[in-house]
């Protein structure tokens, strides 16, 4: 549907009463996505500073051709990246406890790996990515996962 925004107004009121007053309602989606924005543009730096994320990208698009790339552009590209993001780590996490608990010994390998880790003080609490990333165990728990139940299919 993307490729026929004008649609977008109509669809929106469908899926919304679809949801019911669950959090997975679009509206809801979309104020979390005109807060960020709004967040966004009141920082003093301009957009082209600082960590070029997609909501910069957006920003320094409508910054530079406003009549081009508008406002509704950058709430629906910005709208775009969370909705596609949080689907597929949703989908991904899912895939992942899944097949630990489908397999608990695989779940006791990657506990005593983590409890080993924190034992040693090199990871924090919360776990950063980084610190994720030293991790072989949770990568190939993660990569297998992925494997079997890809979340882009």
């Amino acid at each position: 549907m993307g490729v026929y925004p004008e649609f977008h107004p109509t669809l929106f009121r469908i899926v919304n009463f679809l949801a019911g007053a669950t959090t997975g309602k679009v509206d809801y989606a979309i104020d979390y996505t005109l807060k960020r924005i709004a967040e966004r543009k009141a920082e003093e730096k301009p957009p082209s500073e600082g960590p070029q994320d997609m909501l910069s990208k957006f920003l320094d698009g409508h910054a530079k051709d406003p009549e081009k790339f508008t406002d509704w552009d950058v709430l629906m590209g910005t709208f775009g990246n969370i909705v596609a993001g949080a689907d597929t780590t949703w989908i991904s996490l899912n895939a992942v406890m899944y097949y630990l608990l489908k397999n608990p010994r695989s779940f006791e390998k990657l506990r005593e790996e983590i409890d080993g880790i924190a034992k040693s003080g090199a990871i924090s609490d919360p776990v950063t990515f980084k610190e994720s990333q030293t991790m072989p165990y949770l990568q190939a728990v993660i990569r297998e996962a992925q494997r079997m139940f890809p979340a882009t299919a």
